[in-house]
C-alpha cells in the first residue's frame, strides 16, 4: 500500500527560524502501517518541512529507519498507540552532512526491547561535517521501554544540538544519553587530530541554545546494583543543559580528559530531583572534566548527605591515566598544562574541572596545534549552589545549600586559590552575569516554528486539504 500525502495550505508568509526551509506549503505524509518497510517509503518521500505520521499498531522492526539531512518530523500515534519493538543495532539513524539540517523530529511513540544491543536507540552523526549544523532536534513524547538488557539510548556523534523533552524512561542497563563530538578526521574516527579539536574552536556559550538539552524527562530505573547513567560524555566532549527532570538512582557522568581525547566540555544542571529509589548511590552528579553551573538541584543520596564528585584521573596518575597516550599523565612535562602551582605538578591540566574550553585572550588559543605549542586554556570555575536535601530545591522553595564537592585529587581541584589566584570551582555563590537559557525550550514552547509542539504530545494536523497522492 502506497503512502497517502496530504498537503496544509499556507496562507501566510512566517519566518521560519534556525534551518527549516521556508515553503509554500509543507506535506503530511501517512505511512501505510508502523511496519518498517512502511514507515521508511515515507520518510524517503519526505522533502524538507514534511511530517510523517505512523499510525496506531503494533510493530517489530530489524532494522532502523534511517535518513540523511532531511529537516522532517517523524509522529506516532502516541504512547501506547504505537509501539516498536526491536532488538538489534539502532532504531533510528540520522545523518547530517550539510550545515543547514539538523532540525529533525521523532515524536509520539512507545519503543521497547529486552534483549541486548549491540549499539543504541537513536544515531545522530554529524562527525563528518565540519560545522555546526544550524538545525536544531527534538526527541518529545517517547516511552523508551527496556526494563531488561543493555543497550545505549541515544548517541549523539560530532557537534550537533537538541533538545531531549518530556519523555519517560524505563532502563535497566548501559548508558542513556552518550555524547561524543569527535570529528571522523579526529583521533576518535581514525584521524591525527585529538578528539575534540573541532569542539574546543566553541566559545563557553552559557545561557544559549548550543547544547543538547535534556529536560522534563522521568527516568525509572530497573536495575540497582548500579546507577542509572542518564548522561555520559568522551571521545570529543559534550555540551549539556540538564534541568527539570526526575528519577530514582540517576547520575549525571563525564569522563575525564584521556588518551587523545576532551572529555564534556560545558555542564547547566539544574532544578532536578536525583531521588535514590533502591539504589543509594553516593552523588548524583561526577563531573571528571569541564566548567559550568549546577545550582537548585535536591538529592538524597548517600544516605541523606549526597555530594558532587570532581576529579581528574590524569592528575592523579590512577586508573587508565594512560601514560604512553599522546595527552599522557598531567605531570608538567607537556606544553599545553602549566606549572602554576608547585603542590600540583602541570596545574592546570588541560581539560580539567575548572578550565574554558576556548579563550579568547592573548596567550590562549582553541586548536590543537596552539595547545601543542604551548597555549593553555584559560581559568573558567565550575559554579555550585543552592543544591540541598530538600524536594524544594528542585521547584523554587526553599532550600538549604549543603551539597558540597568532594575533590581529587585536592591539590589540583580546588575552591581554594591556587598561587596565581585562580579557583577551579566555588560552592554557595552564583556565577556572576550568568542567566539560564530561556525554559520551557522554544522548541518545546512552540516559539521556535520547527518544532511543531508544545508540552503536550503532538495532535493530527487540522485544516487540511487533499491535493494529491503518491
Amino acid at each position: 500500500m502506497v503512502a497517502s500525502r496530504v498537503r496544509i495550505a499556507v496562507t501566510a508568509v512566517f519566518l521560519v527560524g534556525l534551518c527549516w526551509t521556508a515553503r509554500a506549503s509543507a506535506a503530511t505524509i501517512t505511512a501505510a502501517s508502523c511496519q518498517l518497510p512502511a514507515v521508511q517509503a515515507a520518510v524517503n518521500s519526505a522533502n524538507n518541512g514534511d511530517t510523517v505520521t505512523i499510525p496506531a499498531g503494533s510493530c517489530t522492526w530489524t532494522s532502523a529507519v534511517a535518513w540523511e539531512n532531511k529537516n522532517i518530523s517523524l509522529i506516532g500515534a502516541g504512547i501506547g498507540q504505537t509501539v516498536i519493538t526491536g532488538d538489534f543495532a539502532r532504531m533510528f539513524a540520522i545523518y547530517i552532512t550539510n550545515a543547514a539540517a539538523g532540525a529533525f523530529r521523532v515524536s509520539g511513540m512507545t519503543l521497547a526491547g529486552t534483549s541486548n544491543l549491540t549499539n543504541e536507540v537513536f544515531l545522530i552523526y554529524s562527525g563528518g561535517l565540519a560545522a555546526i549544523p544550524s538545525g536544531r532536534w527534538r526527541i518529545d513524547h517517547i516511552h523508551f521501554n527496556y526494563p531488561a538488557g543493555q543497550r545505549e539510548g541515544v548517541h549523539v556523534q560530532g557537534v550537533n544540538y537538541g533538545v531531549f523533552d518530556h519523555n519517560t524512561i524505563d532502563w535497566h542497563s548501559g548508558l542513556f544519553m552518550y555524547v561524543q563530538s569527535a570529528m571522523a578526521n579526529e583521533c576518535g574516527g581514525g584521524g591525527p587530530d585529538l578528539s575534540g579539536a573541532f569542539a574546543l574552536q566553541s566559545q563557553l556559550d552559557l545561557g544559549t541554545d548550543k547544547f543538547v538539552f535534556m529536560e522534563d524527562n522521568h527516568f525509572i530505573p530497573h536495575r540497582f546494583d548500579n546507577p542509572l547513567w542518564v548522561f555520559d560524555s568522551t571521545g570529543g566532549g559534550a555540551r549539556l543543559v540538564y534541568r527539570h527532570n526526575s528519577g530514582d538512582a540517576t547520575q549525571i557522568y563525564n569522563h575525564w580528559t584521556r588518551g587523545c581525547e576532551m572529555a564534556g566540555l560545558v555542564f547547566e544542571i539544574y532544578n532536578n530531583s536525583f531521588t535514590n529509589g533502591g539504589y543509594d548511590q553516593q552523588y548524583p552528579v561526577r563531573l571528571e572534566a569541564g566548567t559550568g553551573v549546577m545550582f537548585s538541584n535536591y538529592s538524597n543520596a548517600n544516605g541523606g548527605a549526597p555530594f558532587v564528585y570532581l576529579d581528574d584521573r590524569r592528575a592523579a596518575r590512577t586508573s587508565g591515566a594512560t601514560a604512553g597516550s599522546p595527552l599522557g599523565e598531567c605531570d608538567g612535562t607537556h606544553p599545553f598544562e602549566g606549572n602554576a602551582d608547585a603542590a600540583a605538578p602541570g596545574w592546570p591540566c588541560l581539560g580539567q574541572i575548572g578550565r574554558n574550553p576556548y579563550v579568547d585572550k592573548a596567550g590562549f588559543s582553541d586548536t590543537w596545534a596552539a595547545l601543542k605549542a604551548g597555549k593553555r586554556q584559560g581559568s573558567a570555575p565550575f559554579y555550585m549552589w543552592n543544591n540541598g536535601t530538600q524536594p524544594t530545591c528542585a521547584t523554587g522553595g526553599a532550600c538549604t545549600n549543603v551539597i558540597a564537592a568532594w575533590a581529587v585529587p585536592a591539590t589540583h581541584i580546588k575552591k581554594t586559590p591556587h598561587p596565581n589566584g585562580e579557583v577551579d570551582y566555588v560552592e554557595g555563590a552564583p556565577m556572576p552575569g550568568y542567566t539560564p537559557y530561556v525554559y520551557p525550550h522554544p522548541l518545546v514552547s512552540g516559539s521556535a516554528a520547527e518544532s511543531g509542539g508544545s508540552t503536550s504530545a503532538p495532535a493530527p494536523p487540522t485544516n487540511v486539504r487533499v491535493v494529491g497522492g503518491l
